[in-house]
Order: C-alpha cells, then structure tokens, then sequence
C-alpha cells in the first residue's frame, strides 16, 4: 500500500471541508474530543478496578487452596489418630533427674500468687 503525503494532505482537507458542510466547526470538534477523552480515561478506570479486583480474587483462591490442603491434612492425621490410638509417636520417657530439675523450678516459681 502505497500512500504519499500529498494524498494524506487530500484526505484531511477533503475531510475538513465535509465537516464545514455539515456545520461543524472546530468548537464543537474540540467538545467531541474532549468527551472521547473523558471517556477513555472513566473507560480505562474500569478496566484497571476489574483487572485488580480479579487479581485480588485470585490470590484470595490461592491462600483458600493452601488452607484447605492444610486443613486436609490436619483432618487426616486426626482421623489416623482416632483410628489407631497405639500409633500416635510418643517421645522416649524422661530420666528422674529431669523429673526432679523440673520439680524443683516448679517449686520455686510458683505460677499463681494470692497477694494480688
């Protein structure tokens, strides 16, 4: 496609010589331009609000997806705990020193005061 300047220049000034026919002048083309800028710009608002609120949304999805494998593995080992109550791993028993290191810090710090 092949189009020289002059044919452009042709094409506005065959295009502004329709408008003055059709009465409208540069006031009003301003006006129009104006309003389509507006426009444009309240249009471009939307498409940003929805694009972030589609964005929130996912996220939102994705930690609630997280939180059910979460969950679901929470109800599981609950589950495997009730049915088999001998399975639950028990750490190895305390030796009586620590018994009574323990004891004696009880002892000493007691936990609830009665001259408050």
């Amino acid at each position: 496609m092949n189009i020289n300047v002059d044919e452009i220049l042709q094409m506005v000034q065959d295009l502004r010589s329709q408008l003055e026919v059709w009465g409208v002048n540069s006031q009003g083309l301003w006006f129009v331009g104006g309003a389509a800028a507006l426009l444009f710009i309240l249009s471009l608002r939307e498409v940003l609000t929805w694009y972030f609120r589609v964005n929130q949304v996912r996220d939102e999805v994705r930690e609630l997806r997280s939180q059910m494998i979460v969950m679901t593995k929470m109800l599981q080992e609950t589950r495997d705990m009730l049915i088999n109550p001998n399975d639950v791993p028990v750490g190895p028993p305390m030796r009586p020193e620590e018994l009574v290191k323990i004891a004696e810090g009880m002892r000493e710090t007691p936990k609830f005061r009665l001259d408050h």
